[in-house]
């Protein structure tokens, strides 16, 4: 004759009143309530993820080193103190150095080399060049970036020009990257700028003032580091 053991509440097919299956005697002695060998340590931290990658849309570090160069349309005026004066417009090439290095993951700082030159097909010459500090800021993920720069000094000249001027510029630039390699990017800028100068006769004594602004286009080529993911 078979015995079978029956769990009260679970002959003749009946179940408990709250609809739910008891537990075997197994699986409740496996879940111990006391057991917290599975749980992590009060206070301990998340290790990163296995073959965590560096990753441009987390920020860059580093060394920070952009080129640019392009067209620009300018317009330059000078005038002298007995009433000569001289202007240049039209298409003119255009080339930025920028090195430095990243403060945080999205702002970089850095010194700044530009020039800007023009030869009309009347043979009016005319450039100036600039020293200054850059900053860029970056928007992320899309590598859309803000630039300007405080230019000092400006050193430029035209034809017919007495002297060379001296003086301070401005620009401001928006553009985007993008990435082809871990480190390099190439991008698209749009800017304008402004250049005020005195001119100098002989070196030393102002005899004129020279205004030069424009903008233009220019291809971008950068190179900084990005930052590891949850860094």
């Amino acid at each position: 004759m078979a015995l079978a053991c029956l769990v009260p509440g679970q002959a003749e097919g009946k179940v408990p009143p709250d609809g739910t299956t008891p537990a075997s005697p197994a699986s409740a002695s496996s879940a111990s309530p006391g057991d917290k060998s599975s749980a992590p340590p009060a206070g301990a931290r998340a290790a990163p993820p296995v073959g965590a990658r560096a990753d441009s849309t987390s920020g860059f570090r580093g060394v920070f080193f952009r080129s640019t160069i392009g067209l620009a349309y300018v317009h330059a005026a000078g005038g002298d103190i007995v009433g000569g004066s001289t202007t240049l417009g039209g298409i003119a090439a255009a080339l930025t150095l920028d090195i430095g290095g990243m403060i945080g993951r999205r702002f970089a700082l850095a010194f700044e080399f530009s020039a800007v030159g023009s030869l009309t097909p009347l043979g009016v010459l005319g450039g100036v060049a600039r020293t200054g500090i850059s900053g860029t800021y970056y928007v992320l993920p899309s590598n859309i970036f803000v630039t300007s720069a405080l230019r000092f000094p400006c050193i430029g000249g035209l034809s017919k020009f007495v002297g060379f001027g001296v003086g301070m510029g401005v620009s401001v630039g928006v553009g985007r990257e993008w990435m082809i390699s871990r480190s390099w990017a190439v991008g698209i800028k749009g800017h304008i700028f402004y250049d005020a100068m005195v001119g100098l006769f002989l070196g030393f004594l102002p005899a004129a003032e020279l205004h030069v602004f424009g903008g233009g286009v220019a291809a971008v080529f950068t190179f900084h580091r990005p930052r590891a993911r949850g860094k």
